[in-house]
């Protein structure tokens, strides 16, 4: 069973501003969520194309098990892995999994935010971690500089809440200049983390902003999600009106 560390949680974004995230904790019965869910979505920002009972989520110690019922489908977005297309019903265990739901508005964005403490381990590392613990030689931890330059690098795909538009890597140049370091300096550090995750299981080098040798790195425990999500606000029936700049 799924203690307090459990959250569903709704953040809605249009063209201009985001509905402030708010939902409910998550325990052994599950939560719905849609137009006539137990967390509203499609409601406070009217989007129809949402069905009734768009989500079905609860939190097991296997993992959320995830049902998807919405006509449109929806995409799985686990935090700092490739997104996927949503299975009818599908487990994820994963500390941070974003869903976003399918409507009929293209200029808006409607995301599901399942948070559970328990799905990280006590040192903060995550149950995806398995590839190390099939390597009889993995490769050692990021050193602090190349921790630092996949993470400014790729801020976007790290972010939580995700980014309410397509997350984009940040230009070399710019990394080097937030940084303090040469652009040489960075390319270095960025390649030496590549390297890691080749030895992963990467299939082939590829660009030093190309997002897949991140994914490798986080789905093998290299890179840890937050500890504190930011928001964990009971949903309320005035909800529609707090709202904050997008």
């Amino acid at each position: 069973m799924a203690g307090s560390g459990a959250w569903v949680l709704v953040r809605e974004s249009g063209p201009t501003f985001s509905l402030v995230p708010a939902g409910v904790p998550a325990g052994s019965e599950p939560v719905t969520a849609g137009r006539s869910g137990t967390v509203p979505v499609g409601v406070h920002l009217v989007d129809e194309g949402i069905s009734r009972i768009a989500v079905t989520l609860t939190a097991r110690p296997s993992g959320w098990t995830i049902d998807v019922g919405n006509r449109n489908g929806a995409v799985l977005h686990p935090w700092g892995l490739a997104p996927q297309r949503a299975l009818a019903t599908q487990t994820v265990r994963w500390p941070l999994v974003a869903v976003r739901i399918t409507g009929t508005r293209p200029d808006q964005q409607h995301l599901l935010l399942l948070e559970n403490d328990e799905y990280a381990n006590e040192d903060g590392s995550t149950e995806g971690g398995t590839v190390i613990t099939r390597l009889s030689n993995p490769p050692p931890p990021l050193a602090p500089a190349e921790r630092q330059m996949l993470q400014l690098t790729f801020r976007d795909f790290l972010a939580w809440p995700p980014p309410t538009t397509p997350p984009q890597a940040q230009q070399l140049k710019q990394v080097a200049t937030r940084s303090g370091k040469s652009l040489s300096g960075v390319q270095d550090r960025l390649r030496s983390a590549m390297e890691k995750a080749l030895r992963l299981g990467l299939p082939s080098p590829t660009t030093l902003t190309n997002p897949d040798y991140l994914h490798v790195l986080v789905a093998a425990g290299y890179l840890l999600p937050p500890r504190r999500p930011p928001f964990r606000r009971t949903v309320r029936s005035d909800q529609g009106t707090a709202v904050r700049p997008g």
